[in-house]
């Protein structure tokens, strides 16, 4: 008998422990384990070139464009979308930041530059620019 009821006992356990889902970061469950990040640049001049740089979802900085070579440089508008990691092992990889460092075709306090970051579909910051010179434009948001 008491061999019966610790039977029993370990199997609705086990059923207990399999029919509930644990709650964690996996997509589907409303909790997904990645931040949806998305960097724009935007100019009020079509013809506007844009070398940008920007930290990726690795943590680590990404150049588009090569300086000084204009003919490197991206047309605008231009984004960059990735999936930034919730573990928090990688925190490191929170830190968003984008600088535009130089623009073509550009025309001083005429055009206008538009630079901005965008967390799962939502606007969280941007920074917009007159001047032709470097660094024009530049966002940061921590992810937390």
């Amino acid at each position: 008998m008491f061999k019966q009821a610790f039977f029993m006992a370990i199997i609705l356990s086990l059923m207990l422990a399999i029919g509930c889902k644990k709650e964690g970061s996996s997509p589907g469950n409303g909790n997904p384990a990645y931040w949806s990040v998305k960097y724009e640049v935007t100019s009020t001049n079509p013809k506007t070139r844009v070398q940008v740089i920007l930290n990726d979802e690795t943590g680590n900085q990404r150049m588009f464009g090569t300086l000084m070579d204009s003919t490197t440089y991206q047309p605008v508008p231009f984004s960059y979308s990735a999936q930034f990691s919730k573990d928090p092992g990688l925190s490191f990889a929170r830190g968003l930041s984008a600088i535009v460092v130089d623009a073509s075709n550009f025309n001083i306090d005429k055009d206008v530059i538009t630079m901005k970051i965008f967390v799962d579909g939502k606007l969280v910051n941007q920074s917009t620019s007159k001047t032709g010179v470097l660094f024009i434009a530049s966002v940061a948001y921590l992810l937390n």
